[in-house]
C-alpha cells in the first residue's frame, strides 16, 4: 500500500499549509499527533512526501524562464543530463521519449544573465547537437505539489 485515505488527509492539509503542526493536523483528521508524526515521517522516508521551503525566482531576482529544448548526438541523453543538472541555473531537467532529447528549464535573471549561462555553461557540455530556446513571457499554472522525490540534485 502506497498511501491510506490517513496519510492523503496528512498530504492535502500540509499542501494547503505546510506549517501546520502535527497536533493541528491530527485534530483535524481526528487521529493523534504521535500519529501524524510517525506518518509524515514514514512517508518521507518511503519519498511519498516532503515538506520544504520554496524560492519564489522573482523575488530572487530570477525574472526570467527559459526552456531549452536540446538535441543530443555522441553521447547518451541521460549522460548530458547528468551535466546539465549540475547548472545551478538549472530548475528542471528532463530527459524526453522524442525529439528533443533533453528538456531544461533555465531561471536567470536577463537575457544577458541566459546568455552567459548558455556561453559558459550549456555550450560546454559535451554530446549536445544543438538547441532551441523559448522563453517563458508568463506562468498562467504552475503546479508545485507533485515532483518526483526521488531526483537527484
Amino acid at each position: 500500500m502506497i498511501a491510506d485515505d490517513l496519510d492523503l488527509q496528512i498530504i492535502d492539509l500540509l499542501t494547503s499549509n505546510a506549517q501546520l503542526t502535527n497536533k493541528e493536523i491530527a485534530d483535524r483528521v481526528g487521529s493523534t499527533e504521535i500519529t501524524v508524526a510517525n506518518r509524515i515521517r514514514d512517508m518521507e522516508a518511503r519519498n511519498i512526501l516532503r515538506v520544504v521551503a520554496q524560492r519564489d525566482v522573482k523575488t530572487l531576482g530570477l525574472d526570467l524562464i527559459a526552456l531549452l529544448d536540446i538535441y543530443v548526438s555522441q553521447r547518451s541523453p541521460e549522460e548530458v543530463a547528468e551535466e546539465l543538472s549540475l547548472i545551478e541555473e538549472a530548475a528542471s531537467v528532463s530527459v524526453l521519449l522524442s525529439d528533443p532529447d533533453i528538456f531544461l528549464q533555465l531561471n536567470v535573471r536577463d537575457h544577458q544573465h541566459l546568455l552567459e549561462v548558455i556561453e559558459t555553461k550549456v555550450a560546454a557540455v559535451k554530446g549536445i547537437s544543438h538547441w532551441a530556446a523559448n522563453l517563458s513571457l508568463e506562468i498562467i499554472k504552475l503546479d508545485l505539489r507533485y515532483g518526483t522525490l526521488g531526483a537527484r540534485n
